[in-house]
């Protein structure tokens, strides 16, 4: 009995798959269309359906190609292909190309909340250095920033960032920000107040342009002899992902 019905479900599926052969790459090409307009439209929340109906239309189209060629039925199983690999070679690197520079969604996740005290940078491209109280000062836009920071003095040793997205302390772009925006300075300790930082330069990655939330950019210090480290200030902006 069992066999039977084994014997009947392969008879279905190969019934279905001789009647229904032309969906299957359409359903791939449908796959890839979805996909590329979520990757370029919204943030790809809608990544894991566009892989179910990927793996699909993967697996039934080859299942149809087998069947095809069992059947000998040459003509519709080569259009088949001939279909399938030239649709998939032109909007696979599409795909591609449009997932790279999808938008990523992080500061529409991370609204500033009402009440939240923040300073925007000058989006001159030129730090006014003409207020020194404010000890930091940041400059840029689209994620490409520059800043400028005045202290009194220090031991010898190195001045760097880390950035924190501000209401859930997310850190950003923790694996470049620190490197990119270090710099070395010899003993200040015997100078009174003055600038130590001149337009070093650092980018935030996360989010996209024009989607703005709040960053707390933190100045750290890094003693040359002990490697002791220690946070000299804080200050929250209003900040946006990087141009792609």
């Amino acid at each position: 009995m069992s066999e039977e019905r084994n014997r009947s479900l392969g008879r279905a599926v190969k019934q279905f798959l001789l009647r229904w052969w032309f969906c299957f790459p359409l359903l791939g090409i449908l796959s890839l269309l979805l996909a590329i307009y979520t990757f370029t439209q919204v943030p790809s929340f809608l990544d894991n359906v566009c892989a179910i109906l990927l793996i699909v239309a993967t697996v039934t189209t080859l299942s149809s190609w087998v069947v095809l060629l069992m059947c000998r039925k040459w003509w519709r199983t080569l259009l088949s292909v001939a279909v399938t690999l030239s649709s998939w070679a032109f909007l696979l690197p599409i795909a591609s190309l449009a997932a790279r520079n999808a938008p990523d969604g992080f500061g529409a996740e991370h609204k500033i909340p009402d009440g939240l005290a923040y300073e925007l940078p000058s989006d001159s491209g030129e730090v006014v250095a003409s207020d020194t109280s404010t000890y930091l000062q940041v400059s840029g836009k689209y994620g490409s920033y520059c800043y400028s920071f005045y202290y009194t003095g220090l031991p010898a040793g190195e001045i760097f960032l880390k950035c924190f997205e501000a209401t859930e302390n997310i850190p950003l772009s923790e694996d470049r920000i620190p490197e990119r925006s270090a710099v070395s300075l010899a003993s200040t300790e015997d100078f009174p107040f003055h600038q130590l930082v001149d337009r070093q330069c650092f980018t935030i990655y996360e989010g996209d342009p024009e989607d703005f939330y709040a960053a707390r950019v933190e100045v750290w210090f890094r003693e040359s002899v002990s490697g002791a480290e220690r946070k000299l200030m804080e200050k929250v902006y209003r900040v946006e992902g990087y141009i792609r």
